[in-house]
């Protein structure tokens, strides 16, 4: 996939807290849709919202917790440049350096 001509048409997240060392969910999963948000902006747009994803002043409000999270930063982070939610000069690798998150990928090779 390339994230500058595919789009996003979900995005899932859930609340997590850490309990006797280990993330628990602290109420269900959000799934935003597409077809619900109207278009591929207003998803990622309401995403942003609540997640505060590319906020430097508030890195450790939302740690992404998955697996290939590389991938999805640069998509989350490539596609809002293009719908005008992130100036166009942002560097999108430097996003991904500066994210806190905890990716399982390394579980997996």
């Amino acid at each position: 996939m390339d994230p500058k001509s595919h789009s996003i048409v979900t995005i899932q997240y859930a609340k997590l807290c850490l309990k006797d060392s280990q993330l628990e969910p602290l109420g269900n999963i959000e799934i935003l849709k597409v077809w619900e948000c109207g278009s591929e902006k207003e998803l990622i747009k309401k995403f942003l919202e609540v997640s505060k994803f590319f906020d430097y002043n508030c890195l450790f409000c939302f740690i992404p917790v998955g697996v290939a999270l590389n991938f999805d930063t640069l998509s989350l982070c490539e596609r809002a440049k293009i719908h005008g939610l992130l100036d166009k000069d942002v560097d999108c690798e430097e996003v991904l350096h500066r994210k806190p998150l905890i990716d399982f990928i390394s579980l997996f090779s």
